[in-house]
């Protein structure tokens, strides 16, 4: 996988729908995601993992 791909709202909705979905978990999910801050994080986290 690329680097740019990986920076591709196609490729973060795709992780987004695979932690909605349970098929992998948090953690690993907004990792693979990706975030710039802690605050990023925690907002996805409440968003997508609650």
């Amino acid at each position: 996988m690329t680097k740019h791909f990986k920076n591709t709202d196609a490729y973060k909705d795709y992780v987004i729908k695979q932690i909605v979905e349970k098929r992998i978990n948090c953690t690993e999910g907004l990792l693979l995601h990706g975030y710039s801050s802690d605050r990023e994080a925690t907002l996805l986290r409440e968003k997508y993992c609650g």
